[in-house]
């Protein structure tokens, strides 16, 4: 997971590749625990590498995923989106399609124009973590 990450080929729900919110906070989650039994097993080295790969992507997850450019409403235009396409580098510049195939028929959408409800894993998992003891 931490040679193939951040970006899931294939989210779960969307049936897309790219950052999503929800599949990060099980990454960086798994990544946490990685650390701990690596530590547990007296591999300090593989512990710190898996806790600054979570760190690492813990400290991106806004960049990756949140947009300021929404198109919801005038009034809501910063939220997180539901799947941010691979290759989006930078976030203002969100402009790339996601392709929802479980519909009437299939339909292309501005990925900053999809929010979803994966950000509440953050919350869930907590993006952050607590500090490990070597």
């Amino acid at each position: 997971m931490a040679r193939i990450g951040p970006v899931t080929p294939q989210e779960r729900w969307e049936e897309n590749a790219g950052y999503s919110p929800s599949t990060l906070a099980a990454s960086i989650a798994a990544l946490v625990c990685a650390a701990e039994f690596a530590q547990a097993n007296d591999e300090p080295l593989a512990a710190v590498y898996f806790l600054e790969v979570a760190d690492s992507w813990e400290s991106q997850i806004e960049e990756w995923t949140y947009t300021t450019q929404g198109q919801i409403g005038p009034d809501l235009t910063e939220y997180y989106e539901r799947i941010a396409p691979p290759n989006e580098a930078h976030p203002e510049s969100r402009s790339d399609l996601v392709f929802i195939g479980n519909q009437a028929g299939p339909a292309a959408y501005e990925a900053s124009s999809i929010i979803g409800s994966g950000f509440l894993e953050l919350c869930v998992t907590g993006s952050g973590r607590p500090p490990m003891r070597a």
